[in-house]
């Protein structure tokens, strides 16, 4: 398969919607009036613009009041007299136009990336073959838009609910495609592939849920900071190797979910941050430094402890306690391995059933749910 090393921008043939809304996200939580901010693929923050007029509008009315003069009965122009007046406004202007340009340039730098990654699938593997690459490529690029779209949904709704998603057609995804990015494409006379990333349009997704009475939730999580202490005799183990606790979180597929884990590398300012005894002793001073290491505010402490069942299949013991603003939390579970796991198998199972867990929670927690109606009365 002969590499072509070439990155392609495609559309889809109709025109995209274009959405504006109002509103910012903030890093806790997504705010209602930002879930409506797109502009064909790029979110737009109206915010800094309209501030800038409203100033600018201000200051050149506080121009005309500070001047104060009536105009000339002869329908002239203001008494040269006045001109030191015209000459103290007109920099007083020139200084408030100035504050708000930099005020407007910086709030624009800073402004949301409202639901652009969120509704954005990326990283989709597509490898088709067929009689020739054309016909190959075509089909890639469909297959990969269908499994992206189900990415998307199965990220935005319960585990529960995930039977009684809509079934994906080619019609359903033409009309929920906003666009996609092709990447690294490689190809022969036969095969093809590449790696995918798709844009969804936001407002189509929420209705397509809405219709299927299916609850979801598109707030994201601040990141939280996961330290896995492996345990294996007296011995508790954080930053040492081996630990393959800590290996089996760091190979989960953490880009998928509403709640965005941190693995720390283990270099010289995380060791220097807090060590194993410090995280199981759950000391907040250092778990709020390594934490903010990583512009969180939350550290979740997860131990494991591996042992054999009467057959012989291992048998992880996780204890997870989370650290954050609002208190701790603990959970303790018992994850047995399937019968000829290895350690390294179990321990992966594990740390993608405590994953999962973590991410229910945070979607139970702010799940829209459109299932109920109800009426507010009002009597005047």
């Amino acid at each position: 398969v002969a590499e072509t090393a070439r990155r392609q921008v495609e559309q889809p043939a109709e025109a995209a919607q274009r959405r504006i809304g109002a509103g910012s996200r903030g890093r806790r939580r997504q705010g209602l009036e930002a879930r409506h901010q797109r502009l064909a693929g790029v979110d737009v923050h109206p915010g800094p613009p309209v501030a800038i007029l409203v100033a600018a509008c201000r200051a050149h009315d506080m121009m005309i009041r500070v001047t104060g003069a009536p105009p000339n009965p002869a329908g002239g122009v203001q008494n040269i007299l006045q001109r030191r007046r015209f000459a103290m406004t007109a920099k007083l202007f020139s200084a408030v136009l100035a504050a708000v340009a930099v005020v407007g340039a910086a709030a624009l730098v800073m402004a949301p990336a409202g639901a652009a990654q969120l509704f954005t699938v990326s990283d989709v593997e597509v490898d088709s073959t067929a009689a020739s690459a054309q016909v190959a490529r075509q089909k890639a690029l469909a297959e990969g838009q269908r499994r992206a779209l189900r990415l998307l949904l199965k990220k935005l709704t319960l585990k529960s609910d995930h039977g009684r998603l809509p079934v994906i057609s080619k019609s359903l995804v033409t009309e929920l495609v906003q666009g996609y990015e092709v990447a690294d494409e490689r190809r022969s006379a036969k095969r093809y592939l590449a790696r995918l990333t798709v844009r969804f349009k936001p407002d189509a997704v929420r209705d397509l849920l809405r219709r299927a009475r299916i609850p979801f939730a598109e707030s994201t999580s601040a990141p939280v900071v996961v330290l896995p202490i492996y345990e294996i005799g007296e011995e508790a183990r954080l930053w040492a190797d081996p630990n393959p606790w800590r290996a089996a979180w760091r190979d989960l597929d953490r880009q998928r979910g509403l709640v965005e884990l941190v693995i720390p590398f283990g270099e010289l300012a995380d060791i220097a941050a807090i060590d194993a005894a410090q995280a199981l002793a759950g000391d907040r001073d250092r778990l709020r430094r390594i934490a903010e290491q990583y512009d969180s505010v939350d550290a979740l402490v997860a131990s494991a402890r591996v042992s054999e069942d009467a057959t012989g299949a291992p048998v992880v013991d996780v204890t997870v306690r989370r650290f954050g603003a609002s208190g701790v939390a603990t959970m303790v579970d018992r994850f047995p391995g399937p019968a000829g796991a290895t350690r390294e198998e179990a321990l992966a199972a594990a740390a993608a059933a405590v994953a999962a867990r973590i991410e229910r929670d945070w979607k139970m927690e702010n799940l829209l749910s459109y299932d109920n109606q109800n009426e507010i009365n009002f009597a005047v």
